[in-house]
């Protein structure tokens, strides 16, 4: 069972697929402004199958983008989750002030297998909230 990529039914769906020990779901709560997050980073992993759920107030206009120009170096281009392509911004889904990550990209799989000595991948990324923008962090282990 993997965490669905539908939006509608994600988070009670990957509630109970982390309970089955499917992904693991990680919650960032953004606001009342864009600087005011919960966490500034978020650490997910390739194995645990780690998957990032934004949320704020559904007024508030959420969103969220990993900006190319801010993807590690490491990583090659590569965005940090499926949907993305190679060497261009990757934007989050949102709708109602709930954003939701697809899986991670399994390139980035490939890059920990290939390089031993790689411990974590470092993705900026930007959310806005009415207009106000501010960086957060996602930390993708292997």
């Amino acid at each position: 069972m993997e965490c669905v990529r539908g939006r509608t039914r994600f988070v009670a769906l990957c509630v109970l697929a982390a309970a089955l020990g499917c992904c693991t779901v990680r919650k960032v709560v953004v606001g009342p402004s864009a600087d005011r997050l919960s966490r500034e980073s978020v650490t997910i992993s390739v194995h645990a199958k780690g998957v990032v759920y934004w949320r704020a107030t559904p007024d508030q206009g959420l969103s969220i983008v990993f900006l190319a120009a801010d993807f590690p170096p490491e990583a090659n281009g590569e965005p940090p989750f499926i949907g993305g392509q190679p060497r261009q911004d990757q934007s989050i889904s949102c709708k109602d002030g709930a954003c939701f990550s697809y899986d991670i990209n399994p390139k980035l799989g490939d890059l920990f297998r290939q390089n031993p000595s790689l411990k974590e991948l470092r993705y900026k990324y930007q959310q806005a909230l009415r207009g106000q923008s501010a960086d957060g962090w996602i930390i993708i282990k292997p």
